[in-house]
C-alpha cells in the first residue's frame, strides 16, 4: 500500500481516519500520524478546481455513506499548504470481522490526464488559428456535412461568413457530375489532386483544385480534411 501511486485513506465507523498511505499524505499535506483519529472532513479538503471554492463536507459524506465515486474535471484536493491537485475519488465499504463500518477511500491523481486534455485543446486552438489564416481554402467534413471551413474557402464560394456553410451537406457545394472524381481521388489515399466544379452561393459554378481528402479527428469525431484553390484564373 505504501508504494501505491494512488492515495489511500482508511476510515473507521465514525468516519475518523484510521490509516493513510504516503500518496495520500502528499495529496492532503497531512502526515499519517497527525491524521489518525481526526474526522476525514478535517483531513481531506475537496474544492472546485475551476473556482477554488470549497465543495463542502456533504459531498464527501455522501460518497462515504453510499460507497460511490466522485469525479469530474472540477474536483481537486487542496493540501494543508494550499496546493491543489485534480483527483477522482471513490469509496468502498470496509467490512470488519464482527461488524460493518468505515470505508476505504481511493484518490487517483488526474493531473496527467488534465494536462493532456489541456494540451489537446491548445493544439486544436493552434490548428484552428493556422487554417483560419491560410490563404487557401480549407474545409473539414464529417458525416458528409461541413463542420469547419476557413474564411478563404467561404469567401471563394461567395459567402460572407464561414458559418453560412457549417452543417450543410457537401453535395450542395460539389456539382453532381464531379462528385465521382472527388470520391475517386479520395480512395487513392495519396497526395493527388483533382479539378472539380464547386457551386458558389449565387448558384454559378467555378473550377477548384481539390486535394485528396485526408482523414482527421475534429472535435472528437472522424472527418475529412480538404484543401481547395480557386483556379478560375490561371
Amino acid at each position: 500500500l505504501d508504494s501505491m501511486g494512488d492515495g489511500l485513506i482508511v476510515t473507521g465507523f465514525a468516519d475518523e481516519v484510521v490509516r493513510m498511505n504516503p500518496a495520500a499524505e502528499r495529496f492532503t499535506g497531512v502526515m499519517s500520524g497527525e491524521a489518525v483519529g481526526r474526522p476525514i472532513t478535517e483531513v481531506l479538503q475537496l474544492v472546485d478546481a475551476t473556482t477554488g471554492e470549497f465543495i463542502g463536507h456533504g459531498a464527501l459524506k455522501e460518497v462515504l455513506s453510499f460507497c460511490s465515486t466522485l469525479q469530474g474535471s472540477e474536483l481537486a484536493v487542496r493540501s494543508s499548504e494550499g496546493a491543489e491537485r485534480p483527483v477522482s475519488l471513490s469509496a468502498t465499504p470496509l467490512v470488519g470481522q464482527y461488524e460493518e463500518g468505515g470505508a476505504i477511500i481511493m484518490l487517483r491523481d488526474m493531473s496527467e490526464q488534465h494536462a493532456a486534455m489541456a494540451a489537446l485543446i491548445e493544439s486544436q486552438r493552434d490548428f484552428r488559428g493556422l487554417i483560419a489564416r491560410s490563404p487557401d481554402g480549407i474545409a473539414i467534413s464529417a458525416d458528409n456535412r461541413w463542420v469547419f471551413v476557413n474564411p478563404a474557402f467561404a469567401s471563394a464560394l461567395g459567402y460572407d461568413t464561414a458559418a453560412q456553410l457549417i452543417g450543410h451537406p457537401v453535395e450542395e457545394v460539389v456539382l453532381p457530375e464531379d462528385r465521382v472524381r472527388l470520391e475517386a481521388v479520395g480512395q487513392e489515399h495519396g497526395d493527388g489532386q483533382v479539378e472539380v466544379r464547386l457551386r458558389r452561393s449565387d448558384g454559378t459554378a467555378a473550377p477548384f483544385e481539390i486535394s485528396a481528402p485526408r482523414e482527421v479527428s475534429f472535435e472528437g469525431a472522424d472527418g475529412l480534411l480538404y484543401f481547395a484553390r480557386d483556379v478560375t484564373v490561371r
